[in-house]
Formats: structure tokens, C-alpha cells, sequence
């Protein structure tokens, strides 16, 4: 046990020093909030890379926000 602990305190320290308390909490919440932007934009994205092509169309649904919620967990799995 007490070996456990001693590694535990080391990769806490190692991890302190990095700020990996900080940064990685804010990478997850872009990622978080890229998901549901990107979808809600993708429309004026396409139009302003050239739009698609003849015949063809973007049907997208209302997400609700617990579709939006699982599809951002699925993600970080």
C-alpha cells in the first residue's frame, strides 16, 4: 500500500508541475463545444468552401439537447 501511495504522490506532482490540472479540463471543453458549433454552422461552411454539388442536399434535424449531450460523450470514449 504504501507503495501505491508513493507513486501516486510522484504522477501527482509530475502532473502539477505540467499544469495538466488546468489544461486538461480546457481541452475537453473545447472539444465539448466544437461538437454542437461545427454541427450548427456546417450549412455556412459548406456554401463558403464552393457549396455542394447539383442534386444533391443537407437535410439536418433539430438536435436536442440530450442528442447533443450523448454525441459529445460517444466522442471522448
Amino acid at each position: 500500500m504504501m507503495q501505491w501511495f508513493v507513486v501516486f504522490r510522484r504522477e501527482n506532482l509530475e502532473n502539477w508541475r505540467n499544469y495538466k490540472w488546468i489544461w486538461i479540463p480546457i481541452v475537453f471543453m473545447l472539444l465539448g463545444v466544437m461538437d454542437p458549433l461545427s454541427t450548427y454552422y456546417l450549412p455556412k461552411i459548406i456554401e463558403a468552401n464552393g457549396g455542394m454539388p447539383e442534386g444533391s442536399s443537407l437535410n439536418l434535424h433539430d438536435f436536442r439537447p440530450e442528442d447533443i449531450i450523448m454525441s459529445s460523450l460517444g466522442q471522448f470514449s
